[in-house]
């Protein structure tokens, strides 16, 4: 398995692109806004940053696995995926929940006051048809 960790390759930008695509100004707007900023710190300003590769890192980890004559299961390519492989490794899965949560933003509960909270996977609208056939 390759294991790219961080690449520079134009996917947080097309990742906040796409944020900013899906609900410009519903409810999760703020959500998506705050998931977009810490997209682009991760792979621009925060510590990973400095840790990233590029295409050609991939590419050359793919050569590798392919012409190996044992292959290894596992293809760290940049020092974020090593770091992570490793800090993985070390914490317990309730841990390592933590951290992954810490990593992002979390969403507002404005919904916890007062405000119905749509259920998970069905559109506000698809959620009052529910209730109406209740």
């Amino acid at each position: 398995m390759i294991e790219p960790g961080f690449i520079r390759s134009g996917f947080a930008e097309a990742a906040v692109h796409a944020m900013g695509l899906v609900e410009g100004d519903g409810p999760y707007a703020s959500y998506n806004a705050a998931v977009a900023a810490a997209t682009m710190e991760f792979y621009e300003t925060g510590l990973l940053a400095r840790l990233t590769g590029d295409p050609d890192d991939v590419a050359r980890a793919v050569q590798q696995a392919i012409s190996a004559r044992r292959p290894r299961p596992r293809y760290p390519v940049t020092a974020s995926a090593r770091l992570l492989l490793a800090l993985r490794g070390l914490l317990s899965d309730h841990a390592w929940d933590r951290f992954l949560r810490r990593s992002i933003p979390e969403p507002d509960h404005q919904w916890m006051a007062g405000d119905e909270r749509p259920h998970q996977g069905v559109s506000e609208q698809g959620a009052g048809a529910e209730e109406e056939r209740a």
